[in-house]
């Protein structure tokens, strides 16, 4: 094999990687390729798929998204929402039963009910917080949880 054959399958191995070869490797490259018709349309065909690939390309629908956890994100706040809104109406049920059927005097009935209905929906929920969501939402409902098992019943 003489050089400039040697030169050839050099050339045609670096051709694709042209652009992060050094300066004297791409003159060199360059130059055998003005010279070979085989390795200048090589050149020329990496040097168009490179400067096209670089090109931006047009966004379909307006500006990108650059959220790519937008849909759980939003899943976390629905779910969370629900939450809420499930403990309000499991507490507001229980006071209206309270409130419709029973004397304000005793709480132990309102005790009973806080126990039976809202501390296994409390937990139910503050596991599901704690297994999938481990932020300061945890903490705050935990503590509300608390409070309201605590002090619901003195409030009426």
């Amino acid at each position: 094999m003489n050089e400039h054959q040697e030169i050839h399958v050099l050339c045609k191995e670096l051709i694709p990687m042209f652009d992060e070869l050094d300066t004297a490797v791409q003159g060199i490259i360059t130059q055998h390729a003005s010279e070979c018709k085989e390795c200048g349309e090589a050149l020329r065909i990496s040097n168009g798929i490179f400067a096209e690939n670089e090109k931006p390309q047009p966004v379909m629908g307006g500006e990108p998204d650059f959220n790519p956890f937008k849909r759980l994100s939003l899943f976390k706040g629905i779910i969370s929402i629900f939450f809420l809104v499930a403990r309000v109406i499991v507490l507001g049920l229980i006071s209206y039963n309270w409130v419709s059927n029973y004397h304000f005097e005793t709480t132990t009935l309102l005790s009973a009910q806080l126990i039976l209905f809202y501390f296994p929906l409390a937990v139910i929920i503050n596991t599901i917080n704690f297994l999938f969501f481990r932020n300061k939402w945890f903490w705050i409902t935990l503590v509300l949880d608390i409070l309201v098992l605590i002090f619901f019943d003195t409030l009426f």
